[in-house]
């Protein structure tokens, strides 16, 4: 779904990011092909080399963004709009258009357009508390920076246990979602395998294996859904991290509503 041909920047202690940040950024891809591709590959891109070194001082977010989608060979620049700052390519891969605005990079923002109108975002503008936030036709994601994102309330949450920073989640337009959780304990990896593996068979799920890797157990269960809903699975892994904290990592599926 949401797989943008270029990241947004990162942003500054500010709103959003310094023009010589960005700047940075380009410099760096220009040092990298240089160091990498040698002069074959200084002499396929000296054209857009020699754009993004004038365009740096009038606008190094524009500079920087043009530089990265000319040098993907899966990118098709077809305008700019100097006047809404913005640019439009195709994906050549799949064919499908999109609109990128340099002010909402400038922001440590991505938003895209394709050919049906539909909008696809990324907002790390406030990563460390909101993690990396993504929207688009086929729901949103959260990827926790330094934000712990937890799961829904279907998946079962060992008793105390404390959410860590990191995870992931999706959620869809069918009110299913999927994703992965970090939580830690100070009890037992034996206290919580137990609680998994009773708590899991009391909601109807069957566990159709137990793992045990170094002191690492990994326990795969699947639940079937209701009328026209798929099967819900969950895979839970116990690690012990010393003697006195325990990561619990839980990954789950919710089957799509058909």
């Amino acid at each position: 779904m949401m797989n943008p041909p270029i990241p947004p920047p990162l942003p500054n202690e500010k709103k959003g990011i310094s023009c010589l940040a960005v700047g940075g950024i380009g410099c760096l891809v220009l040092l990298a092909a240089v160091f990498l591709g040698g002069g074959a590959l200084v002499a396929k891109f000296l054209p857009q080399i020699k754009t993004f070194m004038s365009d740096m001082e009038k606008d190094p977010v524009k500079a920087a963004a043009m530089l990265a989608l000319n040098m993907n060979p899966d990118i098709e620049v077809q305008s700019t709009d100097d006047e809404k700052r913005a640019v439009t390519f195709k994906i050549k891969s799949s064919g499908e258009s999109m609109t990128v605005s340099f002010e909402d990079l400038s922001q440590g923002k991505l938003k895209m357009t394709n050919g049906k109108g539909e909008e696809i975002s990324i907002d790390a503008s406030d990563a460390a508390q909101s993690g990396i936030v993504m929207k688009g036709p086929d729901g949103q994601a959260v990827i926790g920076g330094g934000k712990a994102v937890g799961p829904p309330a279907w998946v079962p949450v060992y008793p105390g246990a404390t959410a860590q920073e990191g995870g992931m989640r999706m959620d869809r337009p069918d009110g299913t979602a999927s994703g992965i959780a970090v939580l830690s304990t100070a009890d037992a990896v034996q206290a919580v395998q137990d609680f998994y593996t009773t708590k899991l068979k009391e909601e109807g799920y069957e566990i159709g294996s137990t793992t045990v890797v170094g002191q690492a157990v990994v326990l795969s269960a699947e639940k079937a859904g209701a009328a026209g809903e798929g099967k819900s699975t969950l895979s839970v892994t116990v690690a012990g991290e010393g003697s006195r904290q325990t990561k619990i990592a839980i990954t789950y599926q919710q089957g799509q509503k058909e």
